[in-house]
């Protein structure tokens, strides 16, 4: 569920050197030293990440800006041990694009059960769920770089975290009919969907009855409906529903494999 004002993709690689060794390049273009270790944000730090992203010129059209993610995959190409979660998953296009670049084994046209492209087949999808088939330039699935990813059974891995109970579940349908969401031996599958909302604290939420795929609702929709929605789940509970509220570090710490470090937040919301 998004309002596709803005979209903010956070890379979270942050590398600190502790010797005097130089980083090398790795034949697929990624940085690495036997002297890092990551390290994590100050909260200075952060504090400055969000005033330079102020500083950005946006174009008011309500559509998110993915095309760095070209960009980022000609310098990440590799798929090995990447975990991608989308905050705000919705219809999953943003989701068929990352794995168009990191796993285009995955998202290809003869995939989908009609023949037709993937965007194309999201948006026919999604239209029959009485919904909008596509927003801004989502129809650009899939992706095209100028590095190649290599075939690799067990990553990429994408996690895509949606708040509305009547999107996430036709999401899982859809990324199912493609393949997405299959296990792979003893690796997890490559999409993996969470009917959660993510909030500061861990929790439940009350919302009302919507439509799949809608895009202009959040959590702070609802925040002052709660003493409402209570008294119609009461007397109409079939236009209330309820869902969990997670903080991103609990959704961590119960949905993250052992294995799995974070290479791309992207919150869509």
């Amino acid at each position: 569920m998004t309002m596709r004002t803005v979209v903010v993709f956070v890379t979270l690689v942050f590398l600190l050197s502790l010797g005097s060794a130089a980083p090398v390049i790795r034949q697929e273009g990624e940085l690495v030293s036997p002297s890092f270790k990551p390290a994590t944000c100050t909260e200075k730090q952060a504090e400055l990440q969000i005033k330079e992203f102020k500083k950005l010129d946006f174009d008011n059209s309500k559509c998110a800006a993915e095309d760095f993610l070209p960009r980022l995959h000609q310098h990440f190409p590799s798929a090995d041990g990447k975990l991608f979660v989308n905050i705000g998953a919705n219809k999953g296009f943003l989701l068929a694009k990352m794995m168009s670049l990191w796993a285009p084994w995955v998202m290809k046209s003869e995939a989908t059960p009609t023949g037709a492209s993937v965007a194309r087949y999201l948006g026919s999808f999604w239209k029959g769920q009485g919904g909008k088939g596509a927003a801004c330039d989502e129809y650009s699935v899939p992706f095209t770089s100028k590095s190649t990813t290599p075939y690799n059974a067990a990553w990429p891995r994408m996690i895509g975290v949606e708040l509305n109970p009547t999107t996430a579940a036709p999401l899982r349908e859809v990324m199912g009919a493609l393949k997405a969401t299959e296990p792979r031996g003893s690796a997890p599958p490559a999409l993996r969907v969470l009917n959660f909302g993510v909030a500061s604290k861990d929790g439940e939420m009350l919302l009302g009855k919507l439509q799949p795929g809608v895009e202009s609702i959040g959590v702070k929709t609802f925040d002052h409906q709660q003493a409402k929605l209570q008294n119609a789940l009461k007397e109409h509970a079939d236009d209330v529903v309820k869902v969990g509220l997670r903080t991103f570090k609990s959704i961590a710490q119960e949905h993250f494999q052992k294995d799995e470090r974070l290479f791309l937040l992207a919150v869509d919301t």
